[in-house]
């Protein structure tokens, strides 16, 4: 069963409890991972030792994996020129790189992060994080013409993103557990940003100053869902959680208002506004009902029995109407008249069951965002019930959906720990996180005159970011099966990128335009790894080579097969083409402990060489030497 499976099945255990028991036993009855949809994170794969060689301000160096980051060493001493550390996620990509006047390294990591630094400075150049193991509520609001955005996961920190700039600008911790709600409210004139978690506090914080305003306690669960609003000149906050409490805090100091009780199971889903004047509070959950309070009294006005849970819920004007939208479990999403309760129409939304709703005001009139367990985005016309546009490229469930009022965008937190902004009927997406998964492969590349990078993972996507900067360039999807590794050639004056994969085909992209060229196929085992060279004749080749021995050369011209050089069976962890006096030579190095020495335009094996561990680099000296050096965990060796 997969995470979405078991997803349900403990929703459902959950609301069985709480109905069978009452609120009082569905405090953290169940682990507290389980009542979102998540990837299970012990299925990822440990992070092994890298390693590659490079130059800063001309002197030879290499870089090397460690237990906390990552460390630039001299190749000629035991000099620590630079030693960086990670905040989390262990390294699955690593490359030294000349961009423009910098000499740069750049790491991907399991967890589906990106980060630069300038090795002249030390500086970080731009770091693109991604919650781990998922991401649970995202908020998004408007500043001027810009959009601010905030997410949240299971690591209990909240990130907040300058949604133009695609970047992060403040990070805010101190949530003990993860952060299951956002959303973005004032007080005083002044911006706030709300949070509720699994450590049962709900924080008022100031995003400007990354500070917490105020923390409140009450709630005997984990907080599921939180929102904002105005009632009465007065200026409120709602939580509700697993503990089926409804609570109103006034939002300017922090104290406890009323506690709405009712719900028979955890609560999902609130929504605040104003009806006819009068404030109006709506609550859903997992007992399958929708509630209307009065929030200034305290009491409940109105209850709707639905046929299914409720997830989300999300209010929209339409017609002069205040409309009231539903996700609900059985994959629908109703849509109500807010102050009458007259069901306005039923959208036949998603197989499966529908994760979250959004509504968006565009110049073309009110649009609704839903997602839902089959892995997709859909925009909606409610007045019509007419579906725009379905987005099917994702990697994971969508847990959170947020619009950006005036931008027309919708942006997105999934299981995955991706945040996506989407536009709304252009059939394009923003990802503000690298890729969905672990990063595999990271290469220097130049896109027109922009020096940049290109990255593949366990997403299969293949994406470019502009080097300094880290900003997105281009995307496709290059990979069934995932992209495993990454290499960059020359050819007539261009630089060709080729990726190989899952799927066991290597492919090879012309930058820009992003379009794929050859598809390249013949390897029965996985490939390893993959590496550009020149032969004596001046040709410009492609070599892949996989676990059962077998070495491909390829033309990249025309993609047809020069040679086949077969060797041992074993991993290949290093494939690098060099100069031995008059000739090109092919170095592979396998998990074997041994790196074999071919002759690529004979085919010939010319030397088996044994090292004292695995290979994870290998260098060619300058000079008439000719020396070749070799880095392991141990350290740098020259043969």
């Amino acid at each position: 069963m997969d995470a979405v499976g078991y997803g349900a099945v403990f929703r459902i255990l959950d609301s069985m409890a709480a109905q069978l028991g009452g609120p009082g036993l569905v405090r953290n009855l169940l682990p507290q991972v389980v009542h979102h949809l998540t990837v299970d994170d012990e299925r990822r794969e440990e992070g092994s030792a890298m390693g590659v060689f490079g130059a800063v301000a001309d002197r030879p160096v290499y870089a090397r994996t460690e237990a906390a980051g990552v460390r630039v060493q001299a190749r000629d001493g035991d000099d620590t020129l630079w030693s960086f550390t990670l905040p989390s996620g262990k390294i699955g990509a690593l490359v030294l790189a000349r961009a423009g006047d910098r000499d740069v390294l750049a790491v991907g990591t399991l967890d589906g992060s990106l980060r630069a630094w300038d090795l002249a400075s030390g500086d970080v150049l731009h770091d693109r994080p991604a919650h781990t193991r998922g991401g649970y509520a995202v908020a998004a609001t408007t500043v001027g013409d810009r959009g601010g955005v905030a997410t949240g996961g299971p690591d209990g920190v909240i990130r907040l993103w300058d949604c133009d700039a695609d970047r992060v600008v403040g990070v805010l911790t101190g949530h003990t557990g993860a952060v299951r709600a956002l959303t973005f409210g004032s007080t005083d004139g002044r911006s706030v940003l709300v949070s509720g978690g699994d450590d049962a506090t709900v924080r008022v914080w100031d995003p400007a100053a990354a500070e917490v305003l105020h923390e409140l306690t009450g709630h005997e669960g984990w907080v599921e869902t939180v929102t904002c609003g105005h009632v009465q000149g007065r200026d409120v906050v709602v939580s509700a959680g697993s503990d089926a409490v409804v609570r109103v805090w006034d939002l300017g100091g922090g104290e406890l208002i009323h506690e709405l009780e009712g719900h028979g199971g955890t609560v999902r889903a609130l929504a605040l506004t104003t009806v006819h004047g009068h404030g109006a509070l709506v609550s859903a959950g997992l007992d399958a009902t929708i509630r209307f309070w009065d929030p200034v009294a305290g009491k409940q006005i109105r209850e709707l029995s639905c046929p299914h849970w409720v997830i989300g819920l999300a209010l929209g004007e339409m017609d002069g109407r205040q409309i009231l939208a539903a996700a609900s479990s059985d994959g629908y999403v109703p849509l109500w008249d807010l102050a009458t309760g007259e069901l306005v129409r039923t959208l036949a939304a998603h197989q499966g069951g529908v994760t979250a709703v959004a509504f968006l005001d565009t110049a073309d009139g009110v649009r609704l965002a839903s997602a839902g367990a089959d892995r997709t985005v859909k925009f909606w016309d409610p007045r019509s019930g007419q579906r725009l546009r379905v987005y099917t490229d994702l990697g994971g469930v969508v847990t959170s959906l947020a619009g950006l009022e005036g931008l027309d965008l919708v942006v997105s937190a999934d299981e995955t720990g991706a945040v996506r902004a989407w536009r709304r009927e252009q059939g394009e997406s923003i990802a503000l996180t690298p890729h969905v998964g672990a990063v595999r492969a990271v290469v220097p590349v130049r896109v027109l005159d922009v020096d940049a990078l290109a990255s593949t993972g366990a997403d299969g996507m293949l994406r470019f970011w502009r080097a300094g900067d880290g900003a997105p360039l281009d995307a496709t999807r290059a990979h069934a099966g995932g992209g495993h590794i990454l290499a960059v050639g020359s050819l007539d004056g261009r630089d060709l990128v080729a990726s190989a994969g899952g799927d066991r085909t290597v492919r090879i992209w012309n930058p820009h335009p992003l379009e794929p060229l050859y598809a390249l196929t013949g390897h029965a085992t996985d490939i390893d790894q993959l590496a550009f060279g020149r032969l004596e004749d001046g040709r410009v080749v492609l070599a892949s080579a996989s676990g059962d021995g077998t070495i491909h050369v390829w033309d990249p011209r025309t993609g047809q097969p020069v040679t086949t050089l077969r060797g041992p069976a074993g991993r290949v962890t290093v494939l690098v083409f060099g100069q031995v006096g008059q000739h090109t030579a092919l170095v592979s190095g396998t998990d074997q402990r041994e790196l074999h020495l071919w002759h690529p335009s004979s085919g010939n094996l010319v030397e088996t060489v044994p090292v004292d561990d695995v290979p994870l680099a290998v260098g060619f000296g300058e000079g008439e030497q000719q020396e070749l050096f070799v880095l392991t965990e141990k350290g740098v060796a020259a043969l």
